[in-house]
């Protein structure tokens, strides 16, 4: 890895919160373009949301990330980076690449291409999503957990 880059990585890592907080806007002004609802068919069920509701629910996950990220970097904790940067891959990553299928998806033709299942597409990027959040709830407790146990040896 070239100087610049690891210098890149170092920075996006040592400030996660500012990364979410700008990816807002993007995700906002995503939901309000092309279609009016986002369907999800999952195991014989249809899921069908307006895209700005889901939209407004990314944004306010985003936020709420940032707000936990940049509460504990103001506390003094230092974040794991493998950790951090799992979970930002894992959020930020695969929700541009859903949004993408979406897209993709809904721009066909006749809504289907049959080389490919997008619901089984949809559902792992939705099954990656999720692990990236389970691996933010690991690593927010591992970093509460060490420093109380740290402060009271």
């Amino acid at each position: 890895m070239g100087k610049a880059s690891k210098e890149a990585m170092d920075q996006l890592l040592s400030r996660p919160h500012v990364f979410f907080w700008l990816s807002i806007p993007f995700v906002l002004v995503i939901g309000y373009y092309g279609n009016e609802q986002f369907s999800l068919n999952f195991f014989d069920t249809y899921y069908v949301s307006s895209s700005r509701s889901i939209a407004i629910y990314i944004s306010l996950g985003f936020a709420f990330f940032g707000l936990i990220y940049h509460r504990f970097l103001r506390s003094g904790y230092r974040l794991k980076k493998w950790l951090t940067l799992i979970h930002m891959f894992c959020t930020l990553d695969m929700a541009i690449l859903f949004w993408l299928c979406h897209v993709w998806y809904s721009n066909t033709k006749d809504g289907m291409n049959s080389s490919i299942d997008f619901n089984t597409v949809f559902l792992v990027l939705l099954t990656i999503i999720g692990f990236g959040q389970l691996i933010f709830i690991l690593h927010i407790l591992s970093l509460r957990l060490g420093k109380s146990s740290s402060s009271s040896e």
